[in-house]
Parts: structure tokens; sequence; C-alpha cells
């Protein structure tokens, strides 16, 4: 059976760890090279490394910041110049940190936006227009349930997803004519660097267990899969969608 990504090249921001390496490995087995866009170099040569042994295909590390626009632009730029194109853009980076809505900071408000909404702003823009020129190009979006249901001491970072959210239907809207596609995967509870302050004990991670209607604990390959979903020809009827994979936590949304 031909492989979902063959010959395809896929961006992947935050590939080094959590949902974004377990997707980074997933689109090399089924076929694509791959970029990983990261701060932590240590992480994405790790990363590189062992989707390259594994998969035999190949992996371009760029140490990106994604809230700013020439660092962005620098690695669309690399990228093409690598590969000779883009078909696939995650924006899966993202950084979470927490405050209320009284006591939350306008340095802590602008670093969550920047980097989680802002970049998944410019990194769309940037990919769009090179997936404009071959009228093809697939936009995944790592978004959260926390956009769509409100978690204490998230303000700013539902905010910052909710704007995913937009963002994503945004470029659907104006970009499906061009051949572009544009969706949004809302992750639950999933064991990564960013929850493991929340899953600290069993206990912890037993109540957030029982939130779901499966009863476990999502895992990062669980993201990668629908992100191959909407990555490959299989959702080629599908865009301007946001896919919640919360283990049944949220629904009627």
């Amino acid at each position: 059976m031909e492989k979902l990504l063959k010959d395809k090249v896929a961006i992947i921001t935050g590939g080094g760890g959590g949902i974004g390496f377990a997707t980074a490995k997933l689109f090399a087995e089924e076929g694509a090279d791959i970029v990983i866009a990261e701060l932590d170099m240590k992480k994405a040569e790790n990363a590189k490394k062992e989707i390259e042994n594994e998969t035999g295909k190949r992996v371009l590390t760029l140490e990106v910041d994604v809230s700013k626009k020439k660092q962005v632009d620098d690695m669309v730029k690399r990228a093409v110049n690598e590969f000779g194109k883009i078909d696939i853009l995650v924006n899966n980076v993202g950084i979470y940190l927490a405050d209320s809505v009284l006591t939350l900071s306008e340095e802590v408000w602008d670093k969550v936006i920047d980097t989680d909404l802002k970049g998944t702003f410019l990194c769309s823009q940037a990919a769009a227009k090179e997936m404009v020129k071959g009228g093809y190009g697939k936009i995944i979006n790592i978004s959260s349930c926390c956009a769509i249901e409100p978690t204490p001491g998230q303000v700013a970072y539902g905010a910052a997803k909710a704007g995913v959210v937009s963002l994503t239907r945004d470029f659907a809207f104006e970009l499906g004519e061009k051949g572009i596609y544009a969706n949004a995967i809302l992750p639950g509870m999933t064991v990564t660097d960013m929850t493991k302050d929340f899953l600290k004990t069993e206990k912890a991670r037993e109540e957030w267990r029982n939130k779901n209607v499966l009863k476990r604990l999502g895992q990062p390959v669980d993201q990668a899969k629908v992100a191959l979903f909407l990555a490959s020809s299989l959702s080629d009827h599908v865009t301007g969608e946001c896919i919640i994979t919360s283990a049944g936590a949220v629904m009627g949304q």
C-alpha cells in the first residue's frame, strides 16, 4: 500500500517533543520529509536522529522563534531551498503560563499570545504563500479544548487557542479556492511536558482519566494520528473544521 504522505514535505513547529515529535515521526513513517522548527535545538537534533534512523526520511532542523517574522520567513525559505516545496504545515508550538484574570501580567499575556496565536499566524501566512504557488497545501493548527471550555488560570492560553480556531477558519475561507486547506485539532488532556504539572500524582492522573468517557489519558500519538488524517488525501473534503480529540471529555460543541 502506498504511503499516505509519499513525496510530501512537512514543517512541524515544536517538533522536538510531545505532540510535535509524534507527528513528525508518524509523517516520516508515511513518506514525508520533515522540517523541525524548534527553540530547543538539543531536542530537535535528538528527534532528527531518531526519525532518520527509523524511517530513512530526511529531516531538517531549524532554530526558530515563531513570534519573530524574519525567523519564520527564513524558516520557510530554507525549507523550500532544501526540499523544493512545502505541502504541509503543522503549527504545534505553544506555551502555557497560568494565572487568573485578576493577576495576569501584561508580560505573560504578551508572551503567550505572541507564541501561540501570532506565531500560528506568521507561520501560516509564510507557508501559505509558498503553497499557493503550487496550488496545494494543508495547514494543521494544534489548538486546545481550552479554546471552547474555560479552565481556571488559563485566560491567556485559552484566548490564544480560541484565536487559533478563528484563524483556522479565516485561512480556510480565504484560501480554499487556491487549493489550501486549514483545519484545527483541539486536544484534551494529553501526556506531554506541558501537562506534567497536572499529572504529577496517580490521584491526579485518575481524576483526569475520569473526566472523559474512554477513561484514559491522551498520548501524543493519538493527536498525531488525527494530524495524519488531515495532512493526507483522506481529508480532501475537509477544511475549516475543528476536531475535538478529548476522548469524549468535551462534546456537543
